[in-house]
């Protein structure tokens, strides 16, 4: 929730209240409905005045399993809404809120670092969830309380084996997982997180490399594959089911930066992987 410039009256108590789409929120929008008590609310005399910065509001609900609809906001009468006075850009008494990143997360939602993986020193391994999935989420390394990143996952590329520990903070619990990938300098480099044969890994060809965004991949062998570009978190940017075989296939992004182009045959699995550098 953030305050509005114009606003001249803070609240505390907005809510949300979850169900199966009785409530009229459409003509009962501009009236209390004091019969209804908001599953998730914010707590009273606990003002959001705040118009510069995002202020979270969250809580913990039990489904039954009819929900389908969110209704947001004050529930309460005017004369039982308890408010305090900012400076405003208009004249009048005015309470206004912008709305921002309104998601439920399933808070069973397992806090998996991944598997225990043996790589070569240098190559890079995603580690975690995929996808941020909402909660907050610090790694650090084992024996340290530095951060080193707040996402649900990222991508890792120590010369040396390392134990990485990830704390997840949901609703109602804090979690912890680890994972140690270790270092063999015997083994080769050839993809992310998973080691696969030089001959794939070398019969995909990206060019030119590095480049402004514009680039080419060549993969020169009879299997059907598909592509996904990975950023350095492992999010997906782009991702293409099927690429013709034995040919040229340009790919146009607008990001910059180091990504990852991974080549994947028919049954999901990573053949091939290149570090691609994005420039302006």
């Amino acid at each position: 929730m953030n305050l509005s410039n114009k606003a001249t009256r803070a609240i505390d108590r907005i809510g949300a209240y979850i169900d199966d789409g009785t409530i009229d929120s459409i003509s009962a929008c501009s009236h209390p409905i004091p019969y209804i008590i908001p599953q998730i609310e914010n707590p009273a005399f606990n003002y959001i005045s705040d118009t510069l910065n995002w202020v979270k509001v969250e809580g913990v609900y039990t489904a039954s399993g009819h929900e389908r609809f969110i209704t947001i906001g004050n529930f309460y009468s005017n004369a039982n809404t308890h408010t305090l006075t900012v400076p405003g850009w208009v004249s009048g008494p005015l309470s206004a809120y912008l709305l921002d990143d309104v998601s439920l997360i399933d808070i069973s939602e397992p806090n998996f670092a991944g598997n225990d993986t043996l790589l070569a020193p240098g190559c890079p391994v995603f580690i975690g969830h995929a996808d941020d999935i909402g909660f907050t989420s610090e790694w650090t390394y084992k024996d340290s309380s530095s951060i080193i990143s707040t996402h649900a996952g990222i991508m890792v590329s120590d010369s040396s084996s390392k134990t990485y520990v990830v704390k997840m903070i949901t609703g109602c619990a804090v979690l912890f997982d680890t994972i140690t990938v270790s270092r063999d300098s015997s083994l080769k480099c050839i993809g992310v997180g998973i080691p696969q044969t030089p001959s794939k890994q070398e019969a995909f060809v990206v060019y030119p490399n590095p480049n402004n965004g514009n680039f080419t991949i060549n993969y020169n062998r009879t299997e059907k594959v598909s592509f996904k570009l990975l950023n350095a978190l492992g999010q997906t940017l782009q991702q293409q089911t099927s690429i013709p075989l034995q040919t040229n296939y340009t790919i146009h992004t607008n990001y910059n930066g180091v990504l990852f182009l991974q080549l994947l045959n028919e049954n999901g699995v990573i053949v091939a992987t290149k570090k691609v550098l994005c420039t302006d």
